[in-house]
């Protein structure tokens, strides 16, 4: 899909470059016996063209969408987690990390464990490896995430009883704030579990809903840049790929585009450039 997309984009430009080429030597600097030599040209002009806008499309990694002033709403190819600051920005960027309504930060790796509290090849599990990977780092996360969810005065909505991990669980579309380093993570309560630790599957619908709530809290986040991956396609059992996802996601972003107070990246795993194209 991606690869016939950008292959159509290229032949267009390319026709249109190698016409304007060839119509120029033909008609105008060539004489009219020799319009062979500007059948020539155009047919070379084509393929140099087409190969060159292609590859252009094809190693791209970032396309804007939209923008307002400073403010932007673009799709970027990359790995979530390796967001590099950019030096020209003075305020730390906004990493969007989804995670369950628990907020919880046991990762299980075993195979051996069905039901895993978080998993470890997630987004949510591959933070808390670096950023809770050892007992004092767990401990400080699990304050501040309380401690947030207290100031901000989010109570639970229930508790499990018997839920392995923590046991409150909170309204999705809660949200954490945590600073680390140069970053500002958000963490925000995208899967619910019931108290057997099963995903309760939701739907598109309210996969849309909970993107909506997501632009409204970078309304908390004015004046920076937050990034936001494609979720929602696994564990959290929407019933959507990543394409779906990454069109919902836009499309939020897009809506709120009028009152938009920080700039906006999606961001599509590089594994996934055949899946998704950053011109959908």
């Amino acid at each position: 899909m991606w690869k016939k997309k950008n292959a159509i984009k290229a032949l267009n430009w390319a026709l249109a470059i190698s016409s304007f080429v060839g119509a120029l030597l033909s008609f105008i600097l060539l004489p009219h016996d020799y319009w062979w030599v500007g059948l020539i040209v155009f047919i070379t002009a084509f393929i140099a063209a087409f190969l060159l806008i292609y590859l252009v499309l094809r190693f791209k990694k970032r396309h804007r969408i939209s923008g307002r002033g400073s403010l932007l709403i673009e799709s970027r190819y990359g790995n979530i987690l390796n967001i590099k600051r950019e030096r020209r920005k003075k305020s730390k960027p906004v990493i969007v990390i989804p995670v369950n309504s628990s907020f919880d930060t046991i990762v299980e790796d075993s195979p051996s464990v069905v039901d895993r509290i978080v998993e470890g090849t997630s987004i949510h599990g591959q933070w808390l490896k670096k950023y809770a990977s050892t007992p004092e780092l767990l401990k400080r996360v699990d304050c501040e995430i309380n401690q947030f969810l207290v100031d901000k005065h989010c109570s639970p909505i229930s508790v499990l009883t018997h839920k392995r991990g923590k046991q409150n669980v909170y309204p999705l579309g809660s949200h954490v704030f945590i600073e680390r380093d140069d970053y500002t993570f958000l963490l925000f309560a995208l899967t619910e579990f019931d108290e057997h630790n099963k995903v309760i599957k939701k739907d598109a619908e309210e996969f849309t809903l909970l993107m909506k709530k997501l632009m409204d809290i970078t309304d908390e986040c004015a004046g920076k840049h937050v990034y936001i991956p494609v979720m929602g396609t696994k564990i959290a059992l929407f019933g959507i790929d990543e394409l779906s996802s990454f069109e919902y996601i836009k499309n939020a972003a897009l809506n709120k585009k009028c009152t938009l107070r920080a700039s906006l990246s999606i961001v599509i795993y590089e594994d996934s450039r055949d899946k998704v194209s950053i011109y959908d």
